[in-house]
């Protein structure tokens, strides 16, 4: 079209942390889809052993899940467990993990279920003898504590 100027200004997408309250906290607001959850990336690590250990005390609760799976080194996490939304099976081009299992994850969000039912996440992982350790998206939950947000 003629006469148009283009506008030089860049265009940025971002994102509102209520994408996590949508894509986490409303799907997964009861235990055994958040199990699931957990049991399904265990299988795409190729665990052969899971335990899940409920802890219900005065006190306090606490949910903790154990794996043999592979494990994720400093860069993995950052790279590909941290990305929301992240498709392994394209970005890999694999439909099967090391040992042939068929991959279950396909949207890359189901790390968002410990949020429907947890006030406080911490993960950790070991491959090749180093541990990793981190609460992944505190910045989510610091939002949610300073805007007084009930989630449940």
């Amino acid at each position: 079209m003629e006469g148009l100027k283009n506008n030089p200004e860049e265009l940025v997408m971002t994102f509102d942390p209520h994408t996590i309250e949508h894509l986490g906290i409303k799907m997964y607001a009861t235990l055994p889809p958040v199990l699931s959850e957990l049991i399904a990336n265990a299988h795409d690590v190729d665990a052969h052993n899971v335990r899940i250990i409920l802890m219900d005390t005065f006190s306090e609760k606490k949910i903790i899940v154990e794996d043999d799976g592979y494990g994720m080194s400093f860069e993995e996490i950052n790279n590909k467990f941290l990305r929301i939304g992240r498709d392994r099976r394209k970005e890999e081009n694999k439909q099967k993990t090391p040992e042939g299992r068929l991959i279950i994850g396909k949207k890359g969000l189901g790390k968002l279920a410990f949020f429907g039912i947890a006030e406080e996440i911490e993960i950790e992982t070991i491959k090749q003898g180093i541990k990793n350790s981190f609460r992944p998206f505190c910045e989510i939950n610091k939002f949610y504590s300073e805007k007084n947000y009930n989630k449940k």
